[in-house]
């Protein structure tokens, strides 16, 4: 039967076969029975599988057939699939010096896991027996523990290796370099691989869940409890959860309705811990502390993204220089306390993260016992297409830049009079003859009337609904065709059974300008559409925002921003156009040093603080915009 089906059109490609028996020394007591027994290997011709990969028509003219250079219109070089690196540059160059390897293919084959089915990096005592590396020391580099900042040490190499295991006894490969010696890496007998550059940097374990989880947000509440004493130490920290549970909703973010203070932390808990913790710290902890953290996190962020460009390369290599800079606070902190607590926990060494800025330019490919997921259900509205309980919501679609939608079902219809009060909005009526009079094509863009008898009349029934949908193409998330992304927008007076959600958002005011400048940021209130002289208008009210400074904060890296407010108390309201909506945004409160009110929700965040941070941090396409 098995050679019927090898025999089917589909699998033509022929199977091998050997046995396989262990052929070492056998111990004189009874030996294990894998020690006796033959093995039945089966195989197909690796080589023979690649041919019929690259004959598939599927792929003509899908695939780089050489490495490639591709750069920027400023002129940056740029790296994103895998031939555009510069590993697949060097092999390629090392190929064309053989003259029988002339008109030859460079063919770098990707495997990936059976369960996975995508390429994986292993964790780190994986990585320890892949490499044959001593526990505690590092894979990639020769530095000790203690010191992997040292400047005298160097990458691993199999070159390197082989020529300390030829000099030195075995003690001395384990003591001083962190070598297993009498064990040889599997690696060592293909022709073109060395295992410490397969062995790649994992942004999760080693940045996210290490870095910043494992290492300095314990850096940070071990200096609290020593500056302050336990007590009031405690106190802080419990403000810090309180601040953390306070985080507004957003689409794909993991609350935290008890702060950090559970006991078994997953990888996802640790990046949704990572989107909303620097502004809970504020007025707690040194400034430099918070800006060792934004480096950090600025560095997680920059290495993620989609597109690795020399000036990405640039900006990591800044990162990496400020945080350098900033945690010395850690070490130089005079509590005796913190040190001792720092150190028994292994916190004063440096990490590695210069390997991983390297790594980029080499190989970049296109590629719960408490549970603290608290994601409100919604009662009203259809998002149709954005999965609220995912990170991301990748649809597929063309390439855009932005486009927003009311949701497919709409609810009330009802005059605007009507609905003032509802949403304690008086002029309402007002601001929508006034968005009709700008939307006029009767007067110039220049022109603006706030005079009720230069408005439009408007006496027509408006349709309400309870959320819309932005799409937008945002390639460093999670995405779909064209690398287009979705996400509600919600303005619903009862969200999941429990209160509103009234959701923020980026407003484009000037498209030409890149950044905040070119942008508003503003609070919904009402979503809706309306017909006037035969035209419908997908139209939302608005609270607008204004930014504070002309920069970000220099602590923060995030802008600031306060609410509008009229002279007689009341928010700075508009009517909008849905396209000039760009994508939803997340605001978290600047806290200052004053400690928040345990009775405060999270649904009373974007209506109770005086200022509040554009959250960059809230996902990839955020920090690239909100700059």
């Amino acid at each position: 039967m098995y050679d019927t089906i090898d025999l089917m059109p589909l699998s033509d490609l022929p199977w091998g076969s050997f046995l396989l028996q262990y052929n070492g020394v056998l111990p004189n007591s009874a030996a294990p029975l894998w020690m006796t027994a033959e093995y039945d290997i089966w195989f197909r011709n690796p080589q023979l599988l690649v041919h019929h990969i690259l004959s598939n028509p599927d792929f003509d003219g899908e695939i780089d057939y050489a490495p490639l250079q591709e750069h920027s219109t400023t002129g940056a070089h740029r790296f994103q699939n895998f031939m555009s690196g510069d590993w697949c540059w060097k092999q390629a160059d090392l190929i064309s010096k053989d003259p029988d390897t002339h008109r030859s293919m460079f063919v770098p084959i990707i495997f990936s896991s059976d369960k996975t089915t995508v390429p994986y990096i292993a964790d780190y005592p994986e990585q320890l027996l892949l490499s044959c590396v001593v526990q505690n020391w590092c894979p990639k580099c020769t530095a000790q523990a203690n010191g992997l900042d040292d400047e005298i040490c160097g990458r691993r190499s199999w070159e390197h290796t082989d020529m300390l295991v030829e000099a030195f006894e075995l003690g001395v490969l384990w003591d001083e370099y962190g070598l297993v010696g009498d064990v040889v890496p599997f690696t060592d007998y293909f022709p073109r691989a060395d295992i410490h550059e397969l062995i790649l940097p994992d942004i999760l374990h080693q940045l996210i869940k290490g870095a910043f989880k494992d290492h300095v947000v314990t850096w940070i509440h071990s200096y609290i409890k020593a500056k302050h004493g336990e007590q009031a130490g405690n106190r802080i920290l419990d403000d810090i959860d309180q601040r953390i549970a306070l985080a507004p909703p957003f689409t794909g973010l993991h609350r935290f309705p008890e702060g950090r203070g559970f006991k078994q932390w997953m990888d996802d808990d640790s990046k949704a811990l990572m989107k909303v913790y620097l502004p809970t710290i504020e007025g707690h902890v040194p400034s430099e502390m918070i800006q060792a953290l934004q480096a950090l996190i600025d560095f997680i962020y920059i290495a993620q993204n989609d597109i690795i460009d020399s000036n990405d390369l640039i900006l990591l290599d800044d990162a990496l220089e400020w945080f350098h800079k900033y945690h010395q606070i850690f070490q130089l902190d005079k509590l005796a306390a913190s040190r001792v607590d720092f150190a028994s926990r292994e916190m004063l060494k440096g990490m590695c993260l210069s390997y991983i800025r390297e790594k980029l330019a080499l190989d970049t490919g296109s590629d719960n016992e408490d549970d603290p997921a608290v994601i409100p259900q919604q009662t009203g509205g259809d998002c149709e297409g954005a999965d609220e309980d995912d990170e991301s919501n990748a649809v597929a679609g063309p390439k855009v830049l932005a486009h927003t939608n009311l949701a497919k079902t709409g609810g009330k219809h009802t005059y605007p009079n009507h609905l003032a009060d509802t949403i304690n909005q008086p002029d309402f009526t007002q601001l929508i003859q006034q968005f009709i009079y700008d939307e006029s094509s009767s007067h110039s863009d220049s022109e603006t009337s706030s005079a009720p008898q230069d408005l439009p009349t408007f006496y027509e029934k408006i349709t309400v609904f309870t959320s819309a949908i932005a799409t937008f193409y945002a390639p460093s998330n999670i995405s779909g065709i064209g690398r287009m992304c979705c996400e509600c927008i919600h303005a619903v007076n009862t969200w999941r059974n429990g209160p509103g959600r009234y959701d923020c958002i980026f407003v484009s005011t000037d498209p030409s300008t890149e950044g905040m400048h070119g942008f508003n940021i503003a609070h919904v209130q009402l979503l809706f559409s309306f017909k006037h002289e035969g035209t419908k208008y997908p139209c939302t009210l608005i609270h607008w925002y204004s930014q504070i400074g002309n920069s970000v904060d220099k602590n923060m890296g995030m802008w600031t921003v306060k609410p509008d407010i009229l002279e007689d108390g009341s928010p700075f309201a508009s009517v909008i156009h849905l396209n000039t909506i760009f994508c939803a945004t997340h605001l978290l409160p600047v806290y200052g040093d004053e400690f928040v009110p345990t009775y405060l929700s999270f649904t009373q965040s974007l209506n109770t603080f005086n200022a509040y941070y554009v959250n960059k941090y809230i996902d990839h396409h955020a920090f690239k915009i909100a700059f």
